[in-house]
């Protein structure tokens, strides 16, 4: 029996052992985008959901090469239509991807701040971190230390909203190009202690680079905070 011949009687074999092929392939590829997202290269992550799909399609091919068992004048119908359909679901996300990235980068200083609070008050966190840079720096007087990294950042709003009941940061006034972002906020809300904080106000700069944040340096009088635990990130 010769491997990956698709012209015989038995070709959906052939097809079959193809695709087997792109499905280790593309497994190979998730365990290697998902390890680099555990060790902090967040923006590998939001690939993996599109390839894990891909596999699932070609698990399915595969499925039913196996069940119908078809001759080769059916290939076309069994397994080029679906790859068809497949590849320009691929190239429909990849679109999207540019398009998003393209927003970010054409957002005024006013509709990046607005979109940025926003998703920080609606809690949308996992939208809100794709808004940095895998290595990007945040400064924060609640920090003992610069927090370097998107996982530690992640780390650090984690520990941060362990603080608080409530809390919602509002802008009060936006400044600044595409690239560099200041804004003057101000922070309401209620620690896990019930001494409310009310009218604590500061101001944020954000650094962008292509769109999305390089570096956030935050700003206010940490005795105008209630009584909370400063986050110590390592």
């Amino acid at each position: 029996m010769s491997y990956f011949d698709v012209t015989g009687q038995m070709s959906w074999l052939g097809v079959s052992q193809i695709v087997v092929v792109l499905i280790a392939l593309n497994s190979c590829v998730l365990l290697y985008l998902m390890a680099c997202g555990r060790h902090g290269r967040r923006s590998y992550f939001r690939y993996v959901p599109a390839i894990g799909y891909n596999n699932i399609v070609l698990i399915f091919l595969v499925l039913i090469q196996m069940v119908v068992k078809p001759g080769a004048d059916n290939l076309f119908y069994l397994l080029i239509v679906p790859l068809t359909l497949l590849a320009l679901a691929d190239f429909v996300f990849i679109v999207s991807r540019i398009l998003s990235t393209r927003r970010l980068c054409v957002m005024s200083a006013q509709e990046f701040a607005t979109h940025y609070f926003k998703l920080l008050k609606e809690e949308k966190m996992t939208d809100f971190f794709r808004l940095f840079h895998d290595d990007a720096e945040f400064i924060d007087p609640f920090a003992l230390a610069p927090v370097r990294g998107i996982k530690a950042i992640e780390h650090f709003f984690q520990r941060l909203r362990e603080q608080f009941d409530e809390i919602e940061i509002s802008p009060v006034k936006v400044t600044g190009n595409s690239n560099t972002i200041n804004t003057q906020w101000v922070a309401r809300g209620v620690t896990k202690n019930g001494v409310p904080m009310s009218g604590l106000c500061g101001t944020n700069v954000m650094r962008r680079a292509h769109g999305r944040i390089h570096s956030v340096h935050i700003d206010f009088n940490l005795s105008e905070l209630p009584p909370v635990q400063r986050v110590a990130i390592v």
